[in-house]
């Protein structure tokens, strides 16, 4: 049962791993800080910066002040209009500094707001990929540069691989259950979200996706489960007696075609079926049975015809 999103969080700036705030494990919420980078040469750049700023507004203050006189003396005729247009493109230049300088600040803020990693979103601490006192390095080959691994379990989906012959019986919507192979006396209700397009020619199978209604936190990211293809429910009006049969009597013919083994006067007989959908440890059998037949659950006759006893 994979979550649906497994990340990995890395560091956007270089830097020293001063500490993680989380442990593997951790139920962590969106924005949540989950590592430190040390960051006193960031925040000396953001300081430098900031005087940068200041001085470009005083010589921006300046640069206006110089053009009103400038403007107060050539309506005097005591200024020439050449002089006035330098103080009036030097003030222009100025108001320029202060917004090259104002955009290098915001750049430097936000490579210190960066020496913290925070989680992209709600998830569970999978792994710490570094210790304290590791150097990171945004990006990096094979994904070095990674800190933090998290998946995202708002969201739980199982994969299964599905024999082509059963494709037709599967569809997107279709009720499904999901049990962990941990705990065989849980069932989660669920329902096929995704078939992947292609199908693996080696195995002839096609990978399946079925969405957990309501998961909780028994349920780990990579744990085993069986998932059961519910059919659908029969239309208003239609419904009435069904004929169910244990999944152990069923059975799979090289063709693919399903069948079981039909005990009729102590001898047995294969007879094929045509399957409704799967309700709990049973199957629906939609043609091929009445309902009042005996069948051989568990390891089959060698063929057709062959002496069987019931069993104790």
């Amino acid at each position: 049962v994979p979550g649906d999103r497994v990340v990995s969080v890395g560091a956007r700036v270089p830097g020293r791993v001063k500490r993680y705030l989380v442990e593997e494990g951790d139920a962590v919420k969106q924005g949540q800080p989950l590592v430190e980078l040390d960051d006193p040469e960031y925040r000396a750049a953001v300081d430098r910066v900031r005087a940068r700023v200041a001085s470009a507004r005083a010589r921006a203050d300046l640069a206006r002040a110089q053009l009103a006189r400038g403007r107060e003396l050539r309506a005097r005729d005591s200024l020439s209009s050449q002089e006035l247009d330098v103080r009036s493109n030097e003030l222009a230049l100025a108001e320029a500094g202060i917004g090259e300088a104002s955009a290098a600040l915001r750049e430097a803020e936000l490579e210190l707001e960066h020496t913290v990693l925070r989680a992209p979103s709600a998830a569970i601490v999978l792994a710490k990929l570094k210790e304290a006192g590791e150097i990171a390095v945004p990006g990096g080959f094979s994904g070095s540069g990674d800190l933090v691994r998290l998946a995202n379990m708002t969201e739980v989906r199982a994969e299964i691989d599905i024999n082509e012959s059963d494709l037709p019986r599967i569809h997107k919507g279709q009720a499904a259950e999901v049990t962990p192979d941990a705990a065989p006396d849980l069932h989660y209700p669920a329902k096929v979200v995704k078939l992947y397009p292609q199908v693996d020619r080696q195995k002839g199978t096609l990978k399946v996706e079925v969405r957990l209604d309501a998961p909780d936190a028994r349920l780990l990211p990579d744990m085993s489960a069986r998932v059961s293809f519910l059919g659908d429910p029969p239309a208003p009006g239609t419904v009435g007696p069904q004929v169910l049969v244990p999944t152990g009597a069923m059975h799979r013919a090289p063709d693919g075609r399903s069948y079981v083994w039909v005990v009729e006067e102590g001898r047995s007989r294969q007879a094929f079926v045509e399957q409704a959908g799967i309700l709990g440890e049973s199957v629906r059998i939609s043609s091929g049975l009445e309902g009042d037949e005996e069948l051989v659950i568990g390891d089959p006759p060698a063929r057709d015809g062959q002496r069987v006893r019931p069993g104790p």
